[in-house]
């Protein structure tokens, strides 16, 4: 079943919010300070857990009955990551440097296609697997916030830098 949505996000938000036709029906909401987020689409609710340090994976969980469904696994240096989901495996992928186009593909033939500008895009799809359609967006999500947080380190250890340069 071919699936089309869009999602709109605000500029300093958290949060994602999915339209069907332009009628809302679903969010991902990123916690603050803690690597979570939860979400529902098409009345079906899910909690992502993300740990680890160096291999870093984030569990997906039932929401209401809070039983593990998928493991993601990230692979940070090729921005790649893996979903296993019982018997299939799907794999993440950027299509473009800018990070503007990703897609899953998946083993038994699923394909979902997502596209952003700005704070909004399109999701694309042959499969209507709720928990697949929202993983995408996390997943994307979690690249994008890696690396934000990668470049204000940079920048906070380049100021450091020159304070001390310009003070001893």
């Amino acid at each position: 079943m071919n699936t089309e949505l869009s999602w709109e996000k605000d500029t300093f938000s958290r949060n994602y919010t999915l339209f069907d036709s332009q009628k809302l029906c679903g969010y991902l909401k990123r916690d603050f300070l803690s690597q979570s987020a939860n979400g529902e689409i098409n009345g079906e609710l899910y909690s992502f857990k993300t740990s680890g340090f160096i291999k870093k994976n984030t569990i997906v969980y039932d929401g209401l009955t809070g039983k593990s469904l998928t493991v993601i696994n990230y692979d940070e240096l090729r921005s790649r990551a893996i979903l296993s989901v019982g018997d299939k495996v799907l794999y993440f992928k950027f299509d473009s440097l800018l990070q503007n186009s990703w897609h899953l593909s998946g083993t038994g033939g699923e394909y979902i296609a997502y596209s952003s500008s700005s704070n909004k895009g399109y999701i694309n799809s042959t499969t209507d697997d709720s928990l697949l359609l929202l993983s995408g967006l996390l997943v994307a999500d979690y690249f994008r916030k890696s690396q934000r947080d990668v470049f204000i380190f940079m920048m906070l250890v380049a100021c450091v830098i020159i304070v001390f340069t310009i003070l001893f």
